[in-house]
């Protein structure tokens, strides 16, 4: 009898190490999952905030094992399922699938941009002002060729021959003067005529500026974005949450802005209004959660995660019923033995 007493001891205490282990598994992912979703305001509130609904969580698994069970306390289980689920699929979603969804999301940023920068090129294209563009630039080379030749630094008659034809392919050009053979000066003289060149491109009544610009503008972006999904590839972190959203939250409104601007010189009706971003304004928002959840529903990963959520509910409650049976059964028999006596 002896050694059966001790062994319900040592399985008691097994148990009690068993829930308080778990008990801080518990209570860090699901504090961890609300820190991020309160990081939004004050570092300090996020911290506080987290620990509450943590402690909550746990109180609620307490009550629900230690007085009956789940099937005694549905609606406690349930409220318990609410509350810790968020916490525990917002840890799983920051850690595990926050990468993925900013690389991904920025990938597609830079596909929509490009598809901006299709449209207007193509519209340059159709208007004759591709072609022309590049007459000018092949002409542009052509003349520099010869202001880099040493023998007469563009002052040759094939020199004065390219500047002719520039001169009728772009009106308003006209040849620096007093450049002189100073070969020396080669490179300086051929960034002031790019400069002019680019001025007048740019002015040409057959040329669309905006349209240039929008192309411009799209690369520039496409270049951003990329910078910032190999950044992201490189090495993700929840942390960066904060300060990457604001990022991509800028470019959905300059893709809007040069959608809005292209919309007047070409058609864009079956390209996209904006980024797509939501997911990552959902990411670790405690408003947008359900957002989220609804976004990636198809996704096999979301129902695993609500599993795990889900599991570990169940776990955090089983353990405080083993706990609460094995305390009543060690009880009992201390009774029993004690009535004996």
């Amino acid at each position: 009898m002896g050694g059966s007493k001790a062994e319900q001891v040592n399985r008691y205490r097994s148990m009690q190490v068993l829930l308080f282990v778990f008990s801080l598994i518990f209570f860090a992912i699901i504090a961890y999952g609300y820190f991020n979703l309160f990081l939004r305001s004050r570092i300090f509130l996020a911290m506080v905030g987290a620990a509450v609904v943590a402690i909550f969580a746990w109180y609620l698994a307490q009550v629900v094992g230690n007085n009956g069970g789940i099937r005694k306390h549905p609606v406690l289980f349930s409220a318990l399922l609410v509350v810790s689920a968020a916490g525990v699929y917002n840890s799983l979603m920051l850690y595990l699938e926050g990468g993925r969804i900013l690389t991904d999301a920025a990938g597609e940023a830079q596909g929509r941009f490009a598809r901006l920068r299709g449209v207007a090129e193509q519209e340059l294209e159709s208007s004759g002002a591709t072609e022309r563009g590049n007459q000018v630039r092949t002409a542009s080379e052509a003349f520099f060729s010869e202001i880099r030749n040493p023998l007469n630094c563009g002052q040759g008659q094939e020199a004065r021959r390219r500047i002719a034809e520039l001169q009728r392919l772009l009106p308003g050009f006209t040849p620096l003067s007093n450049t002189g053979r100073n070969c020396e000066r080669n490179e300086e003289v051929i960034a002031d005529y790019r400069e002019r060149i680019d001025t007048l491109l740019s002015r040409a009544a057959w040329n669309n500026p905006d349209l240039g610009n929008a192309i411009a503008e799209a690369n520039g972006a496409e270049e951003t974005l990329g910078n910032l999904r190999s950044e992201l590839s490189a090495g993700y972190s929840p942390l960066m949450l904060p300060r990457v959203l604001p990022q991509f939250e800028a470019q959905d409104s300059r893709y809007r802005a040069l959608r809005q601007r292209l919309s007047r010189h070409a058609e864009v009706r079956d390209v996209p209004d904006g980024l797509h971003i939501s997911e990552v304004q959902s990411l670790g928002n405690a408003f947008k959660l359900p957002a989220l959840f609804l976004e990636r529903i198809d996704q096999p990963v979301t129902w695993v995660y609500l599993l795990i959520a889900f599991s570990f509910d169940y776990f955090m409650v089983h353990c405080f019923m083993l706990v609460a049976a094995h305390g009543g059964r060690r009880r009992a028999t201390e009774s029993k033995l004690a009535g004996a006596w």
